[in-house]
């Protein structure tokens, strides 16, 4: 095997090693992400379903204040 040939295969094998190391890096990484990207979009519905929740503790209470209010002008008007 000349010099040249010896360089040639040691060059294609760096960059086989290379590549693989690569490939290997890049897969890891998009696991990483994705579970990462996962957990917080399991975070965000759970703080999109407690938001909800809130909402409609607020909807509520601003009805029944509503119905107070009502209630009192009408007998405010009754009293007129």
């Amino acid at each position: 095997m000349t010099d040249r040939d010896y360089a040639i295969k040691s060059m294609k094998e760096i960059t086989f090693q290379m590549a693989s190391h690569a490939q290997d890096y890049l897969e890891v990484t998009i696991e990483r992400h994705y579970t990462d990207i996962k957990e917080l979009m399991t975070s965000y519905q759970k703080l999109i379903l407690e938001n909800q929740i809130v909402l409609e503790e607020l909807d509520m209470e601003c009805q029944e204040k509503i119905n107070e209010d009502m209630a009192y002008a009408i007998e405010l008007s009754e009293h007129l």
